[in-house]
């Protein structure tokens, strides 16, 4: 229960902040992600009876909640020609793990995902529970 509890404000924080763009960030172009080769893909988990989880693409990384996506790059953009201070941080790109944040303003949301299989990745999060399986689609 409080996986669930946790991985709904997490969204509900994502969602909130999706009127974000990216002008500043760390990575290599300052305005995209990079998820490597083999997260690219829906990955999914069922909490509660509806399907939360993730949608890597090439150039950016989406929430889903049932079969909606909400991704970082649309909602980034919408701060493009603003004052926002926004960034994208991806600290590790690997064959096993991938690690972002992006910023706005003074809020950081991180994110941490682990390989566990060809099909199966863990989203490490410091929860007391462990972290969350996500099934690829």
């Amino acid at each position: 229960m409080k996986k669930v509890i946790y991985f709904l404000t997490l969204l509900l924080l994502t969602i909130s902040c999706s009127d974000s763009s990216t002008d500043n960030s760390t990575n290599s172009d300052n305005k995209s992600f990079h998820p490597p080769t083999w997260i690219q893909s829906r990955w999914t988990t069922d909490l509660g009876g509806s399907k939360f989880g993730y949608n890597f693409k090439s150039n950016d990384v989406c929430t889903i909640i049932n079969s909606t996506d909400n991704c970082f790059k649309a909602m980034l953009n919408i701060y493009k020609g603003t004052q926002a201070i926004i960034s994208v941080n991806e600290e590790i790109i690997s064959e096993t793990e991938y690690k972002f944040s992006y910023t706005i303003q003074s809020f950081t949301q991180y994110y941490h995902f682990i390989k566990v299989s060809p099909t199966s990745i863990k989203e490490s999060i410091t929860d007391p529970n462990g972290n969350i399986l996500y099934i690829k689609n």
